[in-house]
């Protein structure tokens, strides 16, 4: 009797596994909770199971998108109307003219930590400022004001020519951020607790100013994004060279733009 139960047990899992009854192990993107739910080579990140990383050491240098160096590389492929003497010739007679001659003729962009930006067309008065954006002119430029009170929302706060909210205290801006003469900046936590709140996860942590989710292994932090577990935190690996930025930000760098290792 006790054979016959041995040999029906046998034959209820060969069963099982041939009707596809057993447990299927998830594969890459299918859900989990837990490592022993995906399939081998995987594991369980951000509750989805996903190819296990490779092991990187962190070099401490990162991948930066790059436009210019100075102002003449920002302004290289900038072509100037063809009817430039005629614009420069109703500006020299009235000075109210002068903003199309800026606009179509000269290069207003200027590099500013390695990105060009617009700065507007130049001017000599606001009357030379037609955009609604930029109505003020400042040392030269057309700005959106020059002081606090040129700002359309109350409240704002003029800062190097563009407005932004202002406040009077820590408690009028954002999480994590401090209020430095009316305007809301970047600030630092405290304590552990705070970062708990903040970031929405019991693990938080305050690390010298800033929040961060602790970790003990690669596989709590972003494989995808080259990220692994070092000094307790999840960290870019950082790269080595040019080329493994270019594969970094590969669909992303606009035209004239440069990926670089620093």
């Amino acid at each position: 009797m006790k054979g016959l139960n041995i040999v029906c047990a046998a034959l209820i899992v060969a069963i099982a596994t041939a009707c596809g009854t057993t447990e299927r192990l998830g594969g890459p993107g299918e859900s989990c909770r837990a490592r022993g739910d995906c399939a081998e080579g995987l594991a369980c990140i951000r509750n989805a199971c996903a190819p296990v990383g490779a092991s990187f050491s962190v070099t401490g240098k990162e991948c930066l998108l790059v436009e210019c160096e100075g102002d003449a590389d920002c302004c290289a492929t900038f072509t100037p109307s063809p009817d430039c003497d005629f614009y420069e010739m109703r500006c020299t007679a009235d000075p109210m003219d002068c903003a199309a001659f800026h606009q179509v003729c000269e290069c207003n962009q200027a590099c500013s930590a390695e990105r060009c930006l617009d700065t507007g067309p130049a001017c000599t008065r606001d009357e030379d400022c037609p955009s609604f954006s930029n109505p003020i002119c400042n040392t030269g430029r057309c700005v959106e004001c020059r002081e606090h009170g040129d700002c359309p929302l109350e409240g704002d706060r003029c800062t190097e020519g563009v407005c932004g909210a202002g406040c009077e205290t820590a408690e009028d801006c954002p999480a994590l951020h401090a209020c430095e003469a009316g305007l809301c900046v970047p600030g630092t936590c405290a304590t552990d607790r705070e970062c708990a709140f903040v970031l929405g996860d019991a693990r938080a942590r305050c690390a010298d100013g800033a929040c961060l989710v602790a970790c003990s292994d690669d596989l709590e932090c972003d494989t995808t994004a080259f990220e692994v577990c070092h000094e307790e935190r999840c960290t870019f690996v950082g790269c080595d060279n040019d080329t493994e930025c270019r594969g970094l930000f590969s669909g992303v760098i606009d035209d004239g733009e440069l990926a670089v290792c620093r």
